[in-house]
Parts: C-alpha cells; structure tokens; sequence
C-alpha cells in the first residue's frame, strides 16, 4: 500500500512530528493525523529542516521508523 506521505517524505528523512505532536513511531504518527490539512515537520535526507501543508485522512501511513 502506498504511504499517505508519499512524495513528502524519502527514504532517509527523518520525520519529526505531525501537527506538533512527537512522531516517535508510525503508531504516533497515525494517531496525530486528522481529515484535512495535516503540519508535517521532518528533516530531509540532507538534513534541511522542512515543513509541509498536506490534506489527508486519519488512516495508516505505512511508513518505516529506524532506530
């Protein structure tokens, strides 16, 4: 399945939080997601601090944390 943050986030990034709440695991970031505009804060893989603006719905994110 295709991640809801497919195109936002690559592999590499580093995903630190959605709409202000810690995105410690995938768990914690799905619970973060609402329907609509979601605040995505994450470093790229050069280590840019970025945020992005995406609409969404709550639901899996399908996505990889590394330790």
């Amino acid at each position: 399945n295709a991640s809801l943050l497919e195109g936002v986030l690559h592999p590499m990034c580093v995903l630190l939080s959605i709409n202000d709440k810690p995105a410690l695991t995938e768990m914690d970031a799905a619970k973060a997601v609402v329907n609509g505009e979601n605040k995505v804060e994450f470093l790229s893989s050069r280590g840019e601090h970025r945020i992005h603006i995406i609409n969404m719905k709550p639901g899996p994110l399908h996505i990889q944390f590394k330790a």
